[in-house]
């Protein structure tokens, strides 16, 4: 009896070992995604923390046409899966990290293009990357060439995924469903939409943005902001250098995040950004670069969906998880924005430039100006989350 219990047990472990390895080996951000960033039931926090490197790891395999970067605003906002999107981006790669800072987004980039060069690099930009330290200790991403290197790396990222307890359970799933879901990158949004229909899409709001107070107040870093600024130039300038398409974009920010902006007084620090990118872009242009700004935070029908009412825990927004993260919805139109360069929505989306930069400032000030008397209830709404956090 002991020894057919023991030959069961390690059976059991050699299948959920064999499970692991094929289902890491089909998905590997899949662990990630199934726990949100929590940590395993085996491992520390330390470990699970490793995701930002496992999706450092997977860049030089994934060989993307066109690599989609940017903090969690873009691992949301991007389904790379999309038909849709894949007509116009080809095989895309979801290099959403969340509170990336510039600097940290920068290294993922660089290492990405020495590996492989895409053929598009396509950036969502947030004042936040410029002004905010979110990761006391961001990974260290080098540069090697030797590829052992980097498969020693890759074997030690699935290390960590054996321990998940979803192993199993994924690569059955695999089975079942066998989407490409490697490049999709670590943002899980049914765990969200399951959360918001807990407690509310309001509520869900209102806790982002409290976390969004806290940042700014705790972890603003204005004296590398001209840092951060002379990295995307660099970026962009080396991406010119090797034919790189470069797009790059303010995502689409709900007007409950602008009007929070402007309770804590950063409305002119974003509109100072503004005009610091369209320099820095107007600079690289000039020189030939294939290179393009556009603007989706202004305020439009898109922007100022209304946010379910406090207590309603079963109406969703077309557009947004929460006041903070857009859907894919939004993401498509973004990409269908660039690539067609059409007038797919006449308010979503502002190519900007050294000509129109102050009418989009001023024109936008005037209707946030409208927004904010029109609606006193949810000034003072924020204005009290502004004070509480």
């Amino acid at each position: 009896m002991t020894n057919y219990l023991r030959t069961l047990l390690l059976t059991f472990c050699l299948l959920w070992l064999v499970a692991a390895v094929l289902s890491y080996w089909f998905d590997p951000l899949g662990y990630f995604r199934a726990r949100e960033w929590r940590s395993s039931d085996f491992l520390s926090d330390r470990v699970w923390g490793d995701g930002r490197n496992v999706s450092a790891l997977l860049l030089p395999v994934a060989r993307a046409e066109t690599l989609i970067g940017g903090n969690s605003r873009v691992g949301y906002g991007f389904d790379v899966a999309d038909t849709a999107v894949r007509e116009y981006t080809g095989k895309a790669y979801n290099l959403g990290i969340s509170g990336a800072s510039f600097d940290e987004l920068d290294a993922y980039v660089r290492h990405a293009v020495h590996h492989h060069a895409p053929e598009t690099i396509m950036l969502g930009l947030d004042l936040g990357q410029f002004g905010l330290t979110l990761q006391k200790n961001p990974p260290v991403i080098e540069l090697a060439d030797d590829e052992t290197v980097w498969l020693l790396a890759r074997l030690k990222a699935m290390g960590y995924a054996l321990w998940s307890k979803e192993a199993l359970s994924n690569i059955l799933w695999q089975a079942i469903n066998p989407h490409d879901l490697t490049l999709h990158g670590v943002y899980n949004d049914q765990l969200a939409i399951k959360r918001n229909r807990e407690i509310g899409v309001r509520a869900a709001s209102r806790i982002v943005e409290g976390h969004s107070v806290s940042y700014w107040r705790e972890q603003s870093d204005w004296a590398r902001y001209p840092e951060r600024m002379r990295l995307l130039g660099r970026m962009i300038d080396d991406a010119c250098g090797l034919g790189i398409d470069v797009k790059l974009f303010i995502s689409p920010l709900h007007v409950r995040q602008l009007l929070l902006m402007d309770v804590l007084n950063l409305s002119d620090r974003f509109n100072g950004w503004k005009r610091d990118l369209v320099k820095t872009v107007e600079r690289y242009r000039t020189n030939d670069c294939s290179v393009m700004l556009m603007d989706f935070s202004g305020l439009s029908d898109i922007t100022r969906e209304a946010v379910p009412p406090q207590g309603d825990n079963t109406s969703t927004m077309k557009g947004y998880l929460e006041s903070s993260h857009y859907k894919p919805a939004l993401g498509r139109k973004i990409v269908e924005r660039f690539w067609r360069n059409d007038d797919v929505s006449v308010s979503f989306g502002i190519a900007l430039t050294e000509a129109n930069i102050e009418d989009q400032i001023n024109g936008m000030r005037a209707k946030l100006v409208e927004f904010r008397g029109s609606h006193p209830e949810l000034v003072a709404e924020l204005s009290n989350i502004a004070r509480n956090e």
